[in-house]
């Protein structure tokens, strides 16, 4: 057991000085989690995407030239589930909860919108020291704070202002409290890590080990009886390691090389109505910028900027995400539909949808719905001869019936209510739960992280 002093010692160390108070702790009930709060005891397995080996990226662009064809049909829905009834009904059911839950995320928007901040040069979330984060439940969001005193409350009001549907829930610990104690945690670790991050409706932070390794295994069976005493709660759990498939302007076409394929988020323009495609970034990994994007073996455009982990070309302007942005030249243009037909007029300018929302994925292969279950988490890229080391920065969703599949990293998540279509992000990952449980999560990358680079195209007009 000697692979754990250090680990025994960091948590013995963490006791002491939270009881000194160098880890503030409020002293405030045990939050009352319903059934469905509780997610606890989840074995799963991770599939995300290969980042491309080559300088050349290869596009299929062989159905963006019929965007007009399908007009005889009402409605985006009617054209993308003609044939699959089970899969119009959830996507109904889907959109019946977006309308709904509109004006709580939009609240939400507005809180994320006042935490965004520049530091030491790059986009982060900076949070108050009483929040700890926030859910939609059905039409409400439901803003958690350590202290939910009038004076405390009267903040976050007039942040969101006065009619925004919102209510207040007291936890015992802060997101900065949370992330403090557990990233000193995950540092101290001695075993791999599949992911990181904190759970907002538990107000625990989760940590999830690679259940392959028995150095993993044995932590978390030494460690479980210890964990409970801890002055800040962790979930330590065991996972599948990472894998990292050899599959890595309609929003969700289909872009190919030898390797495989991924979709197209959206595309957009940037500075001087320069034109851009925004993607998923895992798959640029080891490109340099300027690397060739083509379609059908002619030149489209060139790799200008991605992030995902510690890869990154040019200048991203963060460290978080997992998004590429790629220049087109005049071979490739620009559009605000879909492959569902559905038409972008709207896009989160800081954060994305909140905890308890419902959002849609349109990937080349795959149409899907998903509740978003985390936010700002960090998941452990590693394939053989390549690490992109923590991507972060990922909104975590579970997923509803038809999972997206290899090829549809990149796709554009997204948002509907009423007429208005909000661009969310772009899908980067997914990943199985065992024990017979339904449904698997996936991940996504929100805008915010490359809102900088591109602004999406809202226009039904296409530009010349």
């Amino acid at each position: 057991m000697k692979k754990f002093k250090k680990v025994t010692a960091i948590i013995l160390t963490l006791i002491v000085t939270m009881s000194w108070g160098i880890f503030p702790v409020a002293a405030y009930p045990s939050n009352e989690l319903n059934d469905d709060e509780v997610a606890e005891g989840y074995y799963y397995s991770e599939i995300l995407e290969d980042p491309y080996h080559a300088e050349d990226v290869y596009i299929d662009f062989y159905d963006l030239n019929i965007v007009d064809v399908f007009e005889s049909f009402d409605s985006y829905l009617d054209f993308l589930f003609l044939e699959d009834d089970y899969l119009f009904e959830a996507f109904q059911n889907a959109q019946h909860l977006m309308n709904v839950q509109a004006d709580a995320v939009a609240a939400y928007s507005l809180l994320m919108e006042d935490f965004l901040r520049e530091v030491d040069g790059n986009l982060d979330f900076v949070y108050p020291d009483d929040y700890a984060g926030a859910y939609v439940d059905y039409d409400t969001l439901v803003i958690q704070l350590t202290d939910i005193s009038d004076e405390s409350t009267a903040f976050y009001r007039a942040l969101v202002g006065s009619d925004a549907p919102i209510r207040f829930k007291q936890v015992n610990f802060s997101l900065n409290q949370l992330i403090a104690f557990g990233e000193v945690f995950v540092y101290a670790i001695d075993a791999p890590i599949v992911s990181f991050g904190f759970d907002t409706m538990n107000n625990v932070y989760s940590i999830v080990l690679d259940q392959s390794s028995s150095d993993s295994v044995q932590m978390v069976e030494s460690l479980q009886g210890t964990l409970r005493f801890l002055p800040i709660p962790i979930s330590l759990e065991l996972s599948e390691p990472v894998e990292f498939q050899a599959n890595p302007m309609w929003g969700g076409t289909t872009l190919t090389n030898s390797a495989g394929s991924l979709s197209s988020g959206v595309t957009g323009t940037a500075g001087v109505m320069e034109p851009v495609l925004l993607t998923s970034g895992h798959v640029f990994g080891g490109l340099s910028a300027g690397a060739i994007v083509r379609r059908n073996n002619q030149e489209i455009g060139r790799l200008v900027t991605y992030r995902a982990g510690t890869g990154s070309v040019g200048s991203p302007g963060t460290t978080h995400g997992d998004w590429g942005i790629v220049r087109l030249n005049s071979t490739g243009f620009i559009t605000n539909e879909m492959r569902c037909r559905g038409r972008i007029n709207s896009a989160f300018s800081t954060g994305g949808p909140p905890v308890g929302s419902t959002i849609n994925g349109t990937g080349a292969l795959t149409h899907w719905t998903a509740t978003v279950s985390a936010v700002n988490q960090s998941v452990q890229h590693s394939e053989p001869g390549l690490s992109l080391g923590l991507v972060t920065g990922l909104t975590r969703t579970v997923i509803n019936g038809t999972s997206p599949q290899n090829g549809d990293s990149g796709s554009p998540i997204w948002q509907r209510s009423g007429n208005t279509t909000t661009f969310a992000g772009v899908h980067a990952a997914r990943r199985g739960r065992l024990w017979g449980l339904l449904g698997e999560y996936g991940y996504f990358s929100p805008f915010s992280w490359a809102r900088p680079h591109i602004s999406p195209w809202m226009s039904n007009n296409n530009p010349g």
